[in-house]
């Protein structure tokens, strides 16, 4: 099985309703063409307009408010497609995913030969559909707030950086920071600002005659002691060895 629809249902609704909290087994994606209101997804409220589509996962808790006439077309479908989409309300700008629904409407409707099996390559299609459109653009996104985070971080190395605010702006817990951070880099942030500090030193240490000391408080190190520790593991000279080092083969 790669999807499998579970049901199409269509209705209008001429006057503000609700309906109550519950579940389905499989996923759904309810598509407003028309009309305003509310529903509650996990225990987060999500605002709907015209041409916004709600998606949910299986075993989700969810209810709906209407507030103005509405028209609505939701399909509920299995998959085990290698794709996950976020619960939430999206946008459908040019259409495209009402097209695709609107499509099925008829393909139901009208029960060609192997209507079901249509059927289910368009759920197929679509769910490729959200994953282009919802996907990409949060790693766009991802990729963006990282590339932040490190251009900040190679700019004020040499301050007192934290790591819990910087995974803030990220959106992400601070686990999932590191770990996106050293796919982004190479390096856990830790190590990337001990690196950028080490970057810094050792141009102080060939163009200034500053003292050791000085660089290390100039670089954002702790204390000499740890940045000569920290110099030696990444240089494997200490910092006065790599000065003289460098003076001797200019």
């Amino acid at each position: 099985m790669e999807a499998k629809l579970e049901f199409l249902f269509f209705n209008k609704y001429n006057v503000s309703s609700y309906r109550e909290f519950h579940k389905h087994h499989c996923f759904e994606l309810v598509y407003y063409i028309n009309g305003s209101g509310s529903t509650i997804i996990d225990g987060k409220k999500f605002l709907f307009t015209k041409n916004t589509f709600c998606f949910m996962q299986p075993n989700t808790s969810h209810d709906r408010s209407i507030k103005e006439r509405s028209e609505i077309i939701s399909i509920a479908f299995l998959h085990n497609l290698p794709i996950e989409i976020e619960a939430g309300v999206y946008d459908d700008i040019d259409g495209k995913i009402y097209s695709y629904l609107d499509h099925m409407k008829q393909e139901f409707l009208d029960k060609k030969a192997h209507y079901q099996l249509k059927l289910n390559a368009m759920i197929v299609e679509i769910m490729v559909e959200l994953d282009r459109r919802i996907n990409t653009h949060k790693l766009t996104k991802d990729l963006d707030s990282l590339n932040y985070i490190k251009n900040y971080i190679d700019v004020h190395y040499n301050e007192k950086i934290n790591l819990d605010s910087l995974a803030q702006l990220s959106f992400y817990s601070y686990h999932h920071f590191r770990h996106k951070f050293k796919e982004f880099t190479g390096l856990s942030p830790n190590q990337y600002v001990i690196r950028k500090r080490i970057e810094g030193a050792i141009e102080m240490l060939k163009n200034t005659d500053r003292s050791i000391s000085e660089i290390a408080m100039d670089c954002g190190f702790s204390t000499t002691a740890q940045f000569c520790l920290l110099f030696k593991k990444h240089v494997s000279k200490t910092p006065m060895e790599y000065r003289n080092y460098f003076a001797n083969n200019l």
